[in-house]
């Protein structure tokens, strides 16, 4: 019966992340079409990869990560900790986020286009993954894991 609550409260846990990749897919998706393209069509495809895709891994690296962290840097500082967590996690999953991008959003004929096209977005994305990671990392994972150690 343990392991069923532990279930259930690790799905309560995560959510909010089919909303937010909704958000985020929405978006890039305003952002990579041309004139002319329905939102809805590119969005649902994307959303759709990004739901089958993404999330199940995001949930697999969180709480990997989180158990690393808890298991390595115990004693370290709640930002340091943090930074740990949110720099691998934003470059993980905005590395998925563009090479779907790059799949839903491209008529690409072979898998050397799509390496290649691949490639540009991240290079292009890097900041914005870096910017993420420690916006996470440096902000929110240490106001919640501090919020977590005052619920305890």
């Amino acid at each position: 019966m343990k392991s069923l609550s532990r279930i259930k409260s690790n799905l309560i846990k995560f959510a909010p992340l089919p909303f937010i990749m909704a958000i985020i897919t929405g978006i890039f998706t305003l952002l990579k079409m041309s004139s002319g393209e329905s939102f809805i069509s590119k969005w649902l495809l994307y959303y759709g990869l990004a739901l089958l895709i993404v999330i199940p891994i995001a949930i697999i690296i969180i709480d990997n990560i989180n158990h690393l962290i808890d298991k390595t840097l115990r004693n370290k500082h709640v930002i340091t900790q943090g930074l740990a967590f949110g720099i691998p996690f934003a470059a993980i999953i905005g590395t998925l986020m563009t090479g779907i991008a790059v799949y839903s959003f491209n008529e690409l004929n072979s898998i050397v286009q799509f390496t290649d096209a691949w490639g540009a977005e991240l290079q292009k994305s890097l900041p914005i993954f870096l910017t993420v990671g420690l916006i996470i990392g440096g902000v929110i994972k240490p106001l919640l894991s501090i919020k977590r150690s005052k619920q305890n």
